[in-house]
């Protein structure tokens, strides 16, 4: 997985999806952070995607969110073939808003695009995914 936030930093690392139950996968990502100014760190996240009725549900898995709905996703398939399959939801936090557009491309390929907005904040989150 690749992410970057424009101008700010990149995060370079792996992401794993292990399955819970029928309806509950555990999503798992760890890499290592670069700043702009070169200052590096590492860094992780969990998160567990639910399937509820006619949508996913994103559970933030760690951190002071635990247990708190991240995103609540309804897909729309394409109307030409059966990818892309596009969604997008939003959540405030504070005062920031946090608007996320999931786009799987293939059963190999997807992306996420988070668009953070506040009095104090403006900024975009671009991660690529590519099954390995």
């Amino acid at each position: 997985m690749d992410r970057s936030i424009p101008d700010t930093a990149d995060f370079h690392g792996s992401a794993e999806v292990r399955v819970i139950d029928e309806i509950t996968l555990e999503y798992r990502e760890e890499g290592v952070t670069r700043l702009n100014n070169g200052q590096t760190f590492k860094g992780n996240r969990t998160y567990f995607f639910k399937k509820e009725v006619e949508i996913m549900a994103i559970y933030f898995g760690d951190g002071l969110s635990q247990s708190k709905v991240c995103v609540r996703l309804a897909f729309v398939p394409s109307t030409s073939s059966a990818w892309p399959l596009v969604a997008q939801d939003d959540h405030q936090c504070n005062c920031d808003l946090h608007t996320a557009e999931y786009e799987f491309k293939s059963q190999d390929e997807f992306s996420v695009v988070y668009w953070v907005k506040g009095p104090k904040i403006d900024y975009m989150v671009r991660t690529a995914f590519t099954r390995l």
